[in-house]
């Protein structure tokens, strides 16, 4: 009786070993979209009770096998929406996942994963959708930024500039003292004539007031030599300076060459005054 007993067990655990895996290998003749979806997915019309749903789901098994897997999770997810088998949210998000489309991806594993409670292999599912959510939002993150970069206001060039006035105002001062030195060096050579005329033979009355005048006379040669001279160098300088720095600011959206000793330094102006008059320099080097 035993021995019967223990063939008869031996005969149904043979019995059941193929059913076992003809559950987790693909029916045969399975698509490429059965192949994907076996795991956690809808594979087969029967599954579905609604006519419309079976169409659906025909449909996008169809597009996945064609490559077309975004309008496949489509199709999914409007099988979905009549059947209302969670598997089929696992359909659209194997579809979405190929089509690179990750926003459907996280959206349609997180919904199945919130109603299948014991779907296959879930420790690895969540931590797929983890990592892709984390992708997601480095996605919408680099999206944002360029976003705000497109909206960004344009800032306008910089307005170039115009020409530098101080130097002509320089060389005005230095023309001005240039004809200041005129009026006093005819004022003093006036004064000389005058001086000359009242004292013929180098003979002065007492009441001329020789020391005075005399005194006078050198004063004015003395201002006529600074403004003249120092004016001189003043508006000449005020004029050099006027075209390098205007040249320079015409020049401004050119690249500035490499700066070598060939090039232009700043002027030099000295203007100096002694007992026996002044003088003034200007040096620049070209």
């Amino acid at each position: 009786m035993k021995t019967v007993t223990h063939a008869l067990a031996l005969a149904l655990v043979l019995a059941a070993a193929p059913a076992v895996a003809q559950e987790e290998a693909p029916p045969e003749g399975a698509s490429e979209a059965d192949a994907q979806m076996q795991n956690g997915g809808v594979t087969e019309e029967r599954e579905l009770a609604d006519s419309q749903a079976r169409a659906h789901f025909r449909a996008g098994r169809s597009l996945y096998d064609l490559g077309r897997f975004a309008q496949a999770a489509q199709e999914f997810e409007s099988a979905y929406r009549l059947a209302e088998r969670p598997e089929l949210l696992f359909n659209a998000y194997v579809a979405y996942r190929d089509a690179n489309d990750l926003e459907g991806a996280v959206r349609s594993l997180g919904a199945y994963l919130d109603l299948v409670q014991d779907a296959p292999d879930r420790v690895n599912l969540q931590a797929r959708l983890a990592s892709m959510s984390e992708a997601l939002e480095q996605q919408r993150a680099r999206e944002a930024e360029l976003e705000a970069e497109r909206n960004r206001p344009a800032v306008p060039p910089p307005a170039p500039e115009g020409p530098a006035v101080w130097p002509w105002i320089v060389m005005g001062v230095g023309t001005a003292m240039v004809i200041g030195g005129m009026v006093t060096g005819v004022a003093g050579l006036t004064e000389a004539d005058a001086l000359a005329s009242l004292c013929a033979n180098n003979l002065c009355l007492p009441s001329v007031g020789l020391d005075e005048r005399r005194s006078t006379v050198e004063t004015l040669g003395i201002t006529t030599d600074v403004l003249l001279f120092g004016g001189g160098a003043i508006a000449v300088a005020g004029l050099v300076l006027g075209i390098v720095l205007n040249s320079g600011a015409n020049n401004s959206g050119r690249s500035a060459p490499a700066e070598t000793e060939s090039q232009p330094a700043e002027p030099e102006v000295t203007a100096a005054c002694g007992p026996t008059g002044c003088a003034a320099s200007l040096r620049m080097r070209f």
